[in-house]
């Protein structure tokens, strides 16, 4: 995506300083948890690709298929809210900013509780996959790919947004 080397999604923004990069509106999001970070690896081809979804795409699954994964009813509805997801909306209230030598973040403070329980549940399934990896698939690409996220996985204690990243 994002590189020092000056190929960025927003190029107006970083000539200003070419040393960080501020993201753009539409790229802040709260992280949830980190299977991989793509500053260690990141797959360029197709099938490691492959491997990455499949392995992502049945942890969120089963992680959302736990007794314990939070669920949308009339008690815990956003007002307003006339979609049919089954996992409640956040409710995010700001807390503070955070500056640091690599990044600036927004602190936010989740208050229905929906965030910790999908945390969880994802910790619960990164457990349980170490346990049965062997049996998961045949795929050695995607043994490969599996052993190295158990090993580097990370769900962070804060609930935050990065909007800036410095290339030091």
């Amino acid at each position: 995506n994002i590189h020092p080397n000056g190929s960025t999604t927003n190029d107006k923004i970083d000539c200003v300083n070419p040393e960080a990069h501020i993201f753009p509106f539409e790229d802040l999001h709260i992280t949830v948890a980190t299977f991989r970070t793509a500053r260690d690896y990141f797959p360029s081809n197709p099938e490691d690709v492959h491997a990455m979804k499949q392995f992502c795409t049945t942890l969120l699954e089963n992680a959302s298929k736990r007794d314990e994964w939070p669920t949308q009813n009339a008690a815990n509805k956003v007002d307003g809210d006339t979609t049919s997801s089954s996992t409640p909306k956040l409710r995010l209230r700001p807390k503070s900013i955070r500056l640091s030598r690599k990044n600036a973040i927004l602190l936010w403070e989740e208050t229905t509780g929906t965030l910790a329980k999908m945390r969880s549940c994802i910790q619960k399934e990164m457990q349980q996959s170490q346990s049965q990896k062997n049996q998961m698939t045949n795929n050695p690409k995607l043994k490969e790919w599996i052993d190295a996220s158990l090993a580097s996985y990370d769900i962070p204690p804060i609930v935050h947004s990065t909007f800036l990243r410095f290339w030091n």
